[in-house]
């Protein structure tokens, strides 16, 4: 017995329950979780239909003996919407941050077609209390990273996150677009957008992160000359470990990359060279000014050797990701400003004028 709840109101919210489960999980196991619609009666002779009341007459009312006919697709529509109507009203979306957010950045761009049908190619947006906030009280260091949609449609969304000032490094997101593929017109049309909203200027103090992506590259070079940039060490390992396994060898990488002293980075090459000269020659092909903190420019005081705060970032959003295109902007948009409002109001909560990461690096 359910109290509070007339039969009618607990029906109702749990047949919203299994809509909302279904959508979430879409396995075969929160599938089969489906609430039970008819019971034996006394002689066993197959199913009783009941109402929603719990009587035997129906009344044409719809009850949960419905429930067993709904599927996922259908599931997922009735919660999010159809799909084509999260693109059709995109212009919306972006009337309505600029009409809340003065003086933001939102973009759409589009294919057009001979016809006249428009096809949707790619969203661009950025806050105005983002900037403020970056300039104000984060490094000048930004890492861009693209992940894979999971949804219905494929596509990518692109992001540029920054990191606080303070030792605690609290990831902190810039502007993000949402494009069909990771190409190099998409990418310098982000790159672009980005540089004006935050004034770079060709890049002129400032460290750039982030994986080896030939388009990725190209725009960096087009709009962000004057940058430091900086190989995600996980990639050069990744792309090392196709010519070369074993955790010796990777942990001498590590070593190499992370060493802060030119004769330690020249001692762990030589170990690694008396291992695979393959190896050797393809680790010393790169740009070691990008990759080895040995090499680092001090005056940024900045010591990464990997794009950590982009994936840090994607595990914040992995579900999020698998949504349609406007539930998924809104989420991302809520969700950050939560975490902002939290982190304002974290250094509250210290003990001293420092926070927990920088007192463990103290002491």
């Amino acid at each position: 017995m359910y109290v509070g709840f007339s039969s009618r109101q607990y029906q109702c919210k749990f047949f919203i329950a299994y809509l909302a489960d279904a959508y979430v999980f879409g396995t075969k196991k929160h599938k089969d979780k489906r609430p039970k619609t008819s019971t034996k009666n006394e002689k066993g002779k197959g199913p009783e239909k009941r109402g929603i009341d719990g009587s035997g007459d129906d009344n044409n009312q719809t009850g949960v003996n419905e429930v067993e006919h709904v599927h996922l697709p259908e599931a997922r529509e009735m919660i999010e919407g159809k799909l084509e109507e999260h693109y059709t009203r995109v212009w919306d979306y972006a009337d309505e941050i600029l009409r809340s957010n003065p003086g933001s950045t939102c973009k759409v761009g589009v294919y057009v077609n001979p016809g006249g049908i428009n096809y949707f190619k790619r969203f661009y947006v950025w806050f105005r209390a983002f900037k403020d906030g970056w300039k104000k009280g984060c490094r000048k260091v930004i890492g861009l990273d693209g992940y894979f949609l999971k949804g219905q449609v494929k596509g990518e969304l692109l992001i540029a996150i920054g990191r606080d000032a303070d030792a605690d490094n609290h990831v902190y997101p810039i502007a993000w677009a949402v494009v069909t593929t990771k190409i190099k017109d998409n990418w310098s049309w982000f790159i672009e957008l980005l540089v004006d909203d935050l004034d770079l200027v060709g890049g002129n103090g400032l460290v750039v992160i982030s994986d080896q992506h030939k388009g990725l590259l190209q725009a960096m070079a087009q709009f962000l000359q004057h940058v430091e940039y900086r190989q995600c060490a996980r990639h050069i390992f990744a792309n090392f470990r196709k010519r070369c396994t074993g955790l010796k060898l990777k942990n001498l990488i590590w070593e190499a990359t992370k060493s802060t002293v030119e004769g330690d980075f020249k001692a762990t090459m030589e170990k690694i060279k008396n291992n695979t000269l393959s190896g050797y020659t393809c680790l010393m092909a790169r740009q070691l000014e990008t990759w080895c903190r040995a090499f680092f420019i001090t005056r940024f005081a900045c010591e990464a050797v990997v794009n950590e705060i982009s994936e840090c970032f994607d595990s914040m959003i992995r579900i999020t990701r698998k949504k349609p295109l406007l539930t998924m902007l809104e989420e991302i948009r809520i969700y950050l400003m939560e975490r902002v409002y939290h982190q304002t109001d974290l250094p509250n909560q210290w003990r001293c004028d420092y926070g927990p990461n920088t007192l463990e690096k103290l002491t």
